[in-house]
């Protein structure tokens, strides 16, 4: 007489909690015509995710390429923004200052002609030495 050894247990697989909420319903009459579609679809999906992994392995894949990518974006938009910003506002303080200028040469040009004035540097004074 031989002895078989138990079969090994099967894997959990992503859609084995479906069944298992649903199971009160599979004793009814008007739910068994629906299920068995049902069965056969997760039956389908199941295979499918077997031989390709898309499932198990693709989506959260695709959910983490997406999140990332999103995130990234904004991250870039905003700094963008904070660059444009920034050269928004050292533009405006070269034209605020460039407007200074203006008016002080005005100012100068009002008061007392360029030529006539004595643009001399005076030269330091010297002290004697002891």
């Amino acid at each position: 007489m031989t002895t078989r050894l138990p079969a090994p247990k099967r894997r959990r697989r992503f859609f084995d909690f479906i069944h298992e909420a649903l199971d009160p319903l599979y004793k009814t009459r008007f739910v068994q015509k629906a299920c068995w579609q049902y069965r056969r679809t997760v039956h389908r999906m199941q295979r499918f995710d077997h031989r390709t992994g898309l499932l198990s392995s693709g989506i959260p894949l695709f959910i983490i390429m997406a999140s990332s990518t999103a995130v990234m974006t904004l991250m870039m938009d905003r700094q963008f923004e904070l660059r444009d910003l920034r050269v928004r506002s050292i533009g405006q303080r070269e034209m605020a200052l460039q407007e200074e200028h203006d008016n002080l040469m005005r100012f100068l040009s009002e008061t007392d002609d360029i030529h006539t004035v004595d643009n001399s540097v005076p030269l330091p004074r010297q002290e004697p030495r002891i």
